[in-house]
């Protein structure tokens, strides 16, 4: 055997080798095909809504052909992919959305600036776009095509990506479940990674709000008010009771409040999405607890016996 053909043998069983690897290596999007012999360098499967996003990214001329393929939640609804140079969320995102434009099933592409919580009215977007189609693939899933002129040294991005019904034409809002408020993460055009925007601040939040309104208001507050029904009809409690039950309602007043405003600092994080009931109840609990330890002239109330303290420290201990 030649040697000429003993290096080709081990040129095609290295290639051979390498392609599993590789196709594996980009996951199940690997074995996406599109029609017209669009062929994409690098693809990636997102981490929400069962989508993929594939891409050739021309760093030279900041060119960049993207597909985004997900599967509506319902027939006929619509899917969305776009970048947002300016945070990592959907306010701010230059987005391409796909959309059945009429009978047939067939779909089209429009370019949406979103500013604020919806949607808007279609328009041109920061980007320079060129070359938008969409098409249904054989798996019922949408596929979204286009390029976009991107900033000279753009090497990663902030994309967000989305899924929703659509009725007469009309694009309808999402959903807000868990998987649609975290599609959204960043990808590197140039090595491939993604990472997935963490919600982990907000969960922290969510998660302090809460126990600080549950130590308050389900916790110390009551004590407090057990402290003074009960443990005062024993002499011998005097002036012990009064003290732990002021500190109780002082302290669990204090947490309160702190819970109370880590509420409205998560009700300003979520604009466009308002908890009625909740923030409701919450308004009022906060109300009957201000009114309920702001009660100094009211008889037998803590800070009454807090002004008359040295009638307790006089009394005599059983």
């Amino acid at each position: 055997m030649s040697v000429t053909r003993v290096l080709a043998l081990l040129v095609a069983a290295a290639l051979v080798a390498a392609a599993p690897a590789r196709v594996g290596a980009a996951g199940a999007c690997a074995a996406e095909r599109f029609s017209k012999n669009r062929v994409y360098a690098a693809c990636t499967d997102l981490p929400t809504l069962g989508a993929s996003v594939h891409w050739t990214y021309d760093p030279a001329a900041s060119s960049l052909s993207v597909a985004f393929v997900a599967a509506p939640p319902s027939s006929g609804g619509w899917v969305a992919w776009g970048l947002n140079p300016s945070g990592d969320g959907m306010s701010g995102t230059q987005a391409l959305v796909a959309s059945p434009t009429g009978s047939g099933g067939a779909y089209g592409v429009q370019t949406f600036d979103i500013q604020g919580t919806s949607l808007g009215s279609p328009g041109p977007i920061a980007y320079k776009t060129s070359d938008l189609a969409a098409e249904v693939g054989a798996d019922g899933r949408v596929q979204m095509f286009g390029k976009l002129a991107l900033q000279n040294g753009t090497g990663e991005v902030n994309q967000v990506w989305q899924v929703g019904p659509a009725s007469g034409g009309s694009i309808g809002i999402h959903a807000m479940a868990a998987a649609n408020m975290g599609a959204k993460g960043k990808l590197n055009l140039v090595t491939g990674a993604t990472t997935a925007v963490s919600g982990g601040s907000i969960l922290r939040k969510k998660n302090t709000h809460g126990i600080l309104n549950a130590v308050s208001w389900g916790i110390l507050l009551p004590m407090g008010g057990i402290v003074a029904r009960y443990l005062k009809t024993f002499k011998s409690a005097d002036p012990a009771w009064f003290y732990l039950h002021v500190a109780c309602q002082l302290i669990g007043y204090a947490v309160g409040v702190s819970g109370w405003a880590t509420g409205i600092h998560l009700g300003n994080l979520s604009k466009g999405i308002t908890y009625s009931l909740h923030r409701n109840i919450g308004i009022a609990v906060f109300a009957l607890g201000t009114v309920q330890v702001d009660d100094l002239h009211i008889p037998n109330s803590s800070l009454y016996h807090l002004l008359k303290l040295k009638h307790f420290c006089a009394m005599p201990v059983a």
